[in-house]
């Protein structure tokens, strides 16, 4: 994220302001979690005015140290009381790990999923371990809007492809 900022500044493009919420580890339960976040928030509101609060983004599941975020409560809770517009979820690491992972229950605008981990290991055959780089056998990941959004919205192969004949392509 801080890239894209960094790089869309460079650019003459829109200004984005990063914020960040630091998780303490260890945690003792999933409201020390939601509390530290209701804290960040409170400080962020009195920071910028709402129509400021454009997107938010947060982790389905933290690389380091794996902590299962309570997405459903934060999607509402970035919503309501943080009047954030839109909320995308990282969703990386959740298919695979989370069981009967129900995408649209989140409630958030956008959830991208990566599915290669698992879906290497499932179509592995026994004699197949690795690629010459050491790394599993790659699959799929894949992007969801919610339905409003979609019309909006289009996959990174077809953006990548017109903007390779146009460089007035509009950024979301």
């Amino acid at each position: 994220m801080q890239r894209t900022a960094d790089r869309l500044r460079a650019t003459g493009g829109p200004a984005l302001v990063l914020e960040t919420v630091d998780v303490p580890f260890p945690l003792r339960d999933t409201a020390d979690l939601i509390a530290v976040f209701e804290a960040r928030l409170t400080a962020i509101k009195a920071k910028y005015p709402p129509a400021a609060l454009r997107l938010a983004t947060i982790d389905h599941i933290s690389s380091v140290p794996a902590i299962v975020m309570p997405v459903h409560t934060l999607v509402s809770m970035l919503r309501a009381a943080g009047g954030f517009r839109r909320v995308f979820v990282d969703g990386a690491h959740g298919p695979g790990t989370i069981p009967s992972l129900d995408v649209p229950a989140i409630g958030a605008d956008f959830y991208a999923g990566n599915i290669h981990k698992v879906h290497a290991w499932r179509n592995m055959k026994p004699h197949v371990t690795n690629t010459p780089a050491g790394m599993p056998i790659p699959g799929p990941a894949f992007p969801l809007a919610a339905t409003l959004h979609r019309p909006c919205t289009q996959p990174g192969i077809i953006m990548r492809a017109l903007r390779a004949v146009s460089n007035t392509m509009p950024l979301l």
